[in-house]
């Protein structure tokens, strides 16, 4: 189904170090990407680093021909300087959000002294809420589904993601769809 690279995308591989022969390109419709599928076995990392560059540039989904190849990809695009700097400006739009609702302040998750229901309970209060109309716990995991979704605005969402990511930033969190299998 999927054809190898034409131009210029065959002078984007080739520039990384892959062979255009070794890369399979197929169009996902749903998702408006290209999606790559890298036959090779072994990459290097130095060939991986370039091509977390290609990646960051357009629109794509990267598949690697096994789990260690597609590991050591994300970490190598987790650490480029360009997700690192996307990580901080989310980080301090964040910031300004809580301050401005005046939750700067706002108490981080304990796991000595609260349990992970507890705290969703606490987000759930800051952001407006009831406890359970936003949230719901599985194990350690909070999942953010409520059972009445109007319940959940816009201003909400923020309000949560910030609380979550800032507050509990080892507490897994899931939004409405994903699977317990699924990272954040």
């Amino acid at each position: 189904m999927g054809d190898h690279p034409i131009d210029p995308l065959v002078g984007a591989l080739m520039s990384c170090g892959i062979q255009p022969e070794d890369v399979k390109v197929d169009r996902d419709d749903l998702c408006q990407e290209d999606v790559l599928t890298f036959s090779a076995a072994n990459i290097p990392d130095a060939v991986l680093i370039r091509l977390a560059d290609l990646y960051l540039s357009f629109p794509s989904r990267f598949v690697f021909a096994s789990e260690e190849l597609h590991d050591a990809f994300q970490r190598i695009v987790s650490a480029s300087p360009r997700m690192v700097a996307l990580r901080d400006q989310a980080r301090w739009e964040q910031h300004e959000w809580l301050t401005t609702r005046g939750l700067s302040g706002f108490p981080p998750f304990d796991p000595e002294s609260e349990s992970a229901s507890e705290f969703a309970a606490r987000v759930e209060i800051a952001c407006g809420a009831e406890q359970g109309d936003l949230l719901s716990v599985s194990g350690d995991a909070i999942s953010v589904d409520p059972p009445e979704p109007r319940k959940l605005t816009l201003d909400r969402m923020k309000t949560l993601m910030a609380l979550l990511d800032t507050c509990g930033p080892n507490r897994p969190y899931f939004i409405m769809g994903q699977d317990a299998g699924d990272v954040r």
